[in-house]
């Protein structure tokens, strides 16, 4: 049935193509991730690095049938981050994260300092300019929430305390993200520019109060009418809204768009429909998180990865024993889980997911190189497929604690 008030010819038809296109793109992801996926399992790894495997195969350097909407699928990868930080949030409560207050106010920071210089030397003496070794020591930093909590939960690691640590240091760098964003550009300039990134904190500390306030009068309110409705659609889509909505707003602020859903979270878990929430999420969250790790297998071009395979290796073993060293000082300083500090420091070793949204930011500036991006796209890759591995030599070291 065609209506009368249509506004435009051939709108319809421009619809159906972004439609199949999208659609195209998923079942692409879909069945090669049920591929890929199904080798991981039967040759014993994570299914993580099957997904990043089948991004490689459906990205835009390899032949076969490609995806064609790359800037679509990373947004909808976006949402997958945000959805498990979420569910993360309704696991872990604020009692808990005052309880490693030191590690996250002072232990975090410290750590991003060490590294970023760190690698910044290493990266002038190999040779860099300047400007490229602020920004490959600003992305290399940072760990990747994503790919540690995954490992984390298939190997029941999240209720041990020294898993409590990661995920108190995994957050507090996420907060750490926006100022390390504005620091860096300024740092490869002749000045900082002070009020900017004041503008910054004093944006994340308002959030951050308004989200404590409306979580502890409006969210235990607005539950407890929705589920005297008995509808368990509509507690969805609430539950939904609030983690999305949540990171929206986060994210107009120049926030996280993920830091919003966990700080959301955490605030539903003081409520008592945690659970319910978190069964209703889980689903969504994990097909959102498979795009997420394609989206990351899609960044990789085999060829540069080949051609400079040297280097690659031995800049990622070179930043896994850095982080480490620096992470294990870090957790020790801060009177972490005794025992655990070698632990922790390999389980965060690796470059995570936001370094993407680092290096872009320096590239598209144009204070990191061509070469240095995609070295560092290439590092941040393989130091997460090498991240199951790490976490078995940290159960090694720790068998009690890791």
């Amino acid at each position: 049935v065609s209506l009368p008030f249509y506004p435009i010819q051939g709108r319809e038809s421009r619809d159906k193509n972004v439609f199949m296109g999208i659609t195209t793109d998923l079942i692409y992801i879909i069945l090669a991730a049920l591929v890929a996926g199904f080798v991981a399992q039967l040759l014993r790894q994570p299914l993580a690095i099957g997904y990043i495997l089948a991004g490689v195969l459906v990205g835009p350097y390899t032949a076969g049938p490609t995806v064609q909407r790359i800037d679509d699928i990373e947004m909808l990868a976006e949402i997958g981050v945000a959805l498990l930080l979420f569910t993360l949030g309704l696991e872990f409560s604020f009692k808990e994260l005052k309880r490693f207050a030191t590690i996250a106010a002072i232990g975090t920071p410290l750590q991003i300092i060490l590294c970023t210089i760190s690698i910044y030397a290493i990266s002038r003496y190999l040779g860099y300019s300047a400007s490229d070794a602020v920004w490959m020591g600003a992305t290399v930093s940072l760990s990747s929430t994503m790919v540690v909590l995954k490992t984390l939960s298939a190997q029941g690691g999240l209720e041990t305390t020294a898993g409590r640590v990661m995920l108190t240091i995994l957050i507090a760098q996420d907060l750490a993200v926006i100022p390390l964003m504005l620091l860096a550009p300024q740092l490869t300039g002749s000045s900082i520019d002070w009020p900017v990134i004041g503008t910054a904190l004093i944006k994340s500390v308002a959030f951050i109060i308004s989200m404590l306030l409306i979580g502890t009068w409006v969210f235990p309110l607005l539950f407890r009418v929705i589920n005297r409705l008995q509808c368990r659609e509509l507690f969805f889509l609430t539950t939904l809204s609030v983690a999305l909505g949540a990171g929206y707003v986060s994210h107009e602020l120049g926030l996280s768009f993920a830091l919003g859903a966990f700080i959301a979270g955490m605030l539903m878990s003081e409520t008592e429909y945690q659970y319910q929430a978190l069964s209703d999420v889980a689903g969504l969250r994990d097909l959102f998180s498979l795009l997420f790790f394609v989206s990351v297998g899609m960044l990789v071009d085999p060829t540069f990865f080949i051609a400079h395979r040297r280097a690659i290796a031995g800049i990622t073993l070179g930043v896994l024993a850095c982080k480490t060293v620096i992470l294990a000082f870090v957790v020790r300083l801060c009177g972490g889980v005794k025992g655990s500090a070698w632990a922790i420091g390999l389980g965060l070793s690796q470059v995570g997911e936001f370094a993407f949204v680092v290096a872009n930011a320096g590239h598209q500036a144009g204070q990191l190189s061509d070469n240095s991006y995609s070295l560092m796209i290439a590092v941040a890759v393989l130091s997460m497929v090498l991240t199951p591995m790490l976490f078995l030599l940290a159960r090694r070291l720790s068998p009690a604690h890791a």
